[in-house]
């Protein structure tokens, strides 16, 4: 049966959304995860919200990769 390595990280959004090279920079980011046999499965907000207040921010992204187990 197939195994999976995973890999989580995130990036701050007013980083990652407001600067072109910040974004190429994260582009060659992707692409050297994806050199090391990393794909990416999902990316999600991370909200800075807390307790049950609804009316958060996104302070950043999450990106989580899987690989096969070699």
């Amino acid at each position: 049966m197939q195994q999976w390595q995973y890999k989580i990280t995130a990036r701050e959004t007013k980083k990652l959304l407001k600067n072109d090279a910040v974004l190429d920079a994260m582009s060659d980011a992707l692409n050297d995860l994806g050199g090391e046999g990393w794909e990416l499965v999902n990316f999600a907000p991370f909200s800075t919200t807390q307790g049950f207040d609804l009316g958060g921010s996104t302070g950043a992204f999450t990106f989580v990769f899987k690989r096969p187990v070699q």
